[in-house]
């Protein structure tokens, strides 16, 4: 006889306090992403992209785990 399983509780590690806390969304079944973006009058660097991909894996895995995710990127124009 098969038991339907509860999805294990999503957790992430909290660099401040040095434990893992549950994610709580403050709307259910919602969540955001947000990322620092590349200052775009200079070169792509492996510490940017690193950023940008995982970014792009987080915001995949939440709309795996039916979460509604709203992604923002901002740009920088060093020169303004």
């Amino acid at each position: 006889m098969f038991l339907e399983k509860e999805a294990p509780t999503l957790q992430f590690y909290n660099t401040l306090t040095r434990v893992k806390e549950p994610f709580e969304p403050k709307r259910a079944g919602e969540a955001a992403v947000y990322v620092d973006g590349p200052a775009l009058n200079t070169h792509l660097t492996l510490g940017l992209a690193r950023r940008l991909v995982v970014a792009d894996l987080l915001q995949r895995y939440l709309g795996y785990r039916a979460f509604k995710v709203r992604q923002v990127v901002s740009l920088i124009d060093l020169d303004d």
